[in-house]
């Protein structure tokens, strides 16, 4: 299957994000850590993970991880500053708030196989923590230094917060091309 914009449908093919591989210690984190590599972590919000795509015509549609269509609709995600049609990885939380993690394709260019931080520092600046469009929330997931996740570790009281996420920022295979697998420059703790 190979992934490029269907110029037929203006819609766009689904993009796989990879998982990150599990670690039930966390103060071991820091030596499965390439130290060649530059890391960071994020949280991991308790919700629905999803893949949201805008055509070139402004139509949103939400994706399960596999693939699976969800039933809502979210028109206002059109809105957001971003050059279109794009396809971004998030998290729905039950407030209806939207952390976006990644993006594969934007402005119609599949990007995804292109390592992790340019991707992440554009986020950063389209998608200011938070950004609120249409009365909804929509921003970058929180980003700190690897070595600061105890900071989130203190966090374990919040509802939303189901745990940690490191990525490497020179990661080029957070995106699967058939299938969404696990990968070794991710790693994730639950709570």
């Amino acid at each position: 299957m190979k992934h490029r914009l269907s110029e037929s449908t203006s819609s766009m093919t689904f993009y796989f994000p990879n998982k990150p591989i599990r670690v039930y210690d966390p103060t071991k984190i820091l030596g499965l850590l390439n130290p060649v590599e530059s890391w960071v972590a994020q949280p991991k919000w308790n919700g629905k993970r999803v893949e949201i795509s805008c055509d070139a015509d402004g139509k949103i549609t939400l994706f399960g991880r596999l693939g699976q269509r969800f039933p809502e609709r979210w028109p206002w995600l059109s809105d957001l500053p971003l050059a279109r049609p794009w396809f971004v990885d998030g998290e729905l939380l039950r407030d209806n708030r939207i952390y976006v993690w990644d993006f594969a394709v934007l402005g119609g260019e599949p990007v995804f196989r292109d390592t992790y931080e340019p991707r992440l520092r554009h986020l950063e600046k389209c998608l200011p923590n938070p950004l609120t469009v249409n009365g909804q929330t929509v921003a970058c997931v929180e980003v700190i230094p690897a070595q600061g996740y105890k900071s989130l570790l203190l966090r374990r009281g919040d509802k939303m917060l189901e745990g940690i996420v490191w990525k490497s920022l020179r990661a080029k295979n957070l995106w699967g091309p058939h299938a969404t697998t696990e990968v070794n420059s991710q790693f994730k703790y639950r709570f």
